[in-house]
């Protein structure tokens, strides 16, 4: 509802990596009925919201900031709270498509964790599911921001916080830092074989980096092997 439902992107998944053959097609229309989600089970509406972290990271720091008390009122499956998150992130993601249909520029934003996150699912066998790929994603990418001076210590928790009062994972990879960085290698945002990353520049906003040492993409990497 607050990620796929708008945009107009078809995609279907390779051997190769996910997504990587599609089409932008936009509907006439898009009806949500936020009841619908009352039928889901648990991991999967937290699956959801890390797509709904990831828009106010990249865009609204303000909402950013009274996540944790909306998350929880979401996590008891209140209608009226799911109801406002999903018109929130719809009205983000509507406002960078209507901006950059086809992803020229700043639609990619959107892909914050997604590099990441589609090669664990990949190396995992979707044993993660996508919520849970993007949110240690979304903590690889903080990492890396970290790293490069975009986040400073106190913006990074904070990241961190918000996935763990979601009951997102943080920590605890298992899978094979080669096997991930060459699973990247195939994702359908690499061009000329540079890795492109969304990164974090702060909180609500976002930028693109194509030029991050592959040293740094493993060690934000193996930084998600320890258990906190």
């Amino acid at each position: 509802m607050v990620d796929a439902s708008v945009g107009g992107k078809t995609g279907i998944d390779h051997p190769c990596g996910k997504n990587l053959i599609g089409a932008f097609h936009q509907p006439i229309g898009v009806l949500i009925d936020p009841d619908v989600l009352l039928t889901l089970p648990r991991r999967e509406i937290v699956g959801g919201l890390a797509e709904c972290i990831k828009h106010d990271i990249i865009r609204d720091e303000r909402h950013f900031e009274q996540l944790p008390g909306i998350i929880e009122k979401a996590l008891v499956a209140a209608v009226d709270a799911l109801a406002e998150l999903v018109a929130h992130n719809v009205r983000i993601k509507a406002r960078v498509v209507e901006a950059d249909p086809l992803e020229k520029g700043e639609r990619a934003h959107l892909n914050l964790g997604h590099t990441f996150g589609h090669a664990f699912e990949k190396v995992s066998s979707f044993t993660y599911s996508h919520g849970e790929a993007v949110s240690l994603g979304i903590m690889a990418a903080s990492h890396m921001a970290r790293e490069l001076k975009l986040l400073n210590d106190q913006q990074a928790n904070a990241i961190r916080d918000v996935l763990e009062v979601a009951g997102l994972p943080v920590d605890g990879l298992t899978l094979d830092v080669d096997e991930c960085v060459q699973a990247m290698i195939y994702d359908k945002k690499v061009i000329g074989r540079r890795i492109r990353f969304v990164l974090p520049d702060g909180i609500g906003r976002a930028m693109i980096r194509d030029d991050v040492p592959e040293q740094l993409v493993r060690d934000a990497i193996a930084s998600l092997k320890g258990e906190g």
